[in-house]
């Protein structure tokens, strides 16, 4: 799922899972960049993303001729590619001027059809961005309330890996803590990435159990990441997954090296 989706931004602490998409929440970077600039360069300590602050616009206004017609809030609805119309016109009180009929309705529908589409189009983004933002305003809001139980990290190299026996692996190789913060001026969210420059590589953690698994034939390679200064994000990091791969999973049923890039 997700094609070759790497990146996430996901709690809690430790343990960690053998599935991403089961921690609290998840983000992908393939889904994040529909809504947000994502600076895949930004060093250690830098600022990865940040997510402004969304307001909601109003369709545009019904004509009172039009209320009798039309279904329920479908009106407002921009999931639909046009509001429904009832085949009858809803009641109204002995004061209310008499309904237009179907035909005027749906000629009065059809005349205001472009705005109103061109509305529930941008209606449709504006609720995307939106639901990314307040994604990022809950993981803000647990940090700084229990932050001695979940942490935020940037992970990166999944490996999606399901063996013939036993659990099927779905997670990060590397990852990295990762900080948010609250501009509050214009409301905006803002994800950046641990300052001290190390990462986790995770390999023993996620395959300790896996048959054909040589944790020992890639400790040195271990050795030299702990002495990194780096993110998860680093494109250097691709070379050393491949001796990684080369040296510990050389009696392993190798996952399919295509659900295994950086980034998409």
């Amino acid at each position: 799922p997700r094609g070759k989706s790497l990146g996430g931004l996901a709690a809690p602490r430790l343990p960690r899972l053998a599935d991403v998409r089961k921690t609290e929440t998840c983000l992908w970077f393939s889904e994040l960049r529909r809504d947000v600039a994502i600076d895949e360069a930004a060093p250690a300590g830098g600022e990865l993303l940040r997510a402004q602050a969304v307001e909601l616009e109003p369709p545009p206004q019904m004509p009172e001729m039009l209320r009798p017609w039309v279904q329920g809030d479908t009106w407002y609805d921009s999931s639909l590619t046009v509001p429904l119309l009832n085949s009858e016109p809803a009641t109204t009180s002995e004061e209310d001027p008499p309904a237009a009929d179907f035909a005027d309705a749906l000629a009065a529908l059809e005349e205001l059809r472009p705005a109103w589409s061109t509305w529930a189009e941008e209606d449709r983004i504006l609720r995307r961005r939106l639901l990314t933002y307040q994604s990022l305003v809950r993981i803000n809001h647990v940090l700084s309330q229990q932050d001695d139980e979940f942490e935020l990290v940037v992970g990166t190299w999944l490996l999606a890996w399901a063996p013939k026996d036993g659990e099927a692996t779905y997670a990060h190789l590397f990852s990295a803590r990762a900080t948010t913060g609250v501009n509050v001026t214009d409301g905006s969210i803002s994800v950046a990435l641990d300052d001290s420059g190390r990462i986790r590589f995770s390999d023993k953690d996620l395959l300790r159990d896996q048959e054909g698994f040589e944790p020992a034939s890639a400790d040195a390679i271990r050795g030299d990441i702990r002495k990194l200064e780096t993110t998860p994000l680093d494109p250097a990091l691709e070379e050393i997954v491949a001796t990684w791969r080369n040296a510990s999973l050389r009696g392993a049923e190798r996952p399919d090296p295509s659900r295994m890039a950086p980034r998409e």
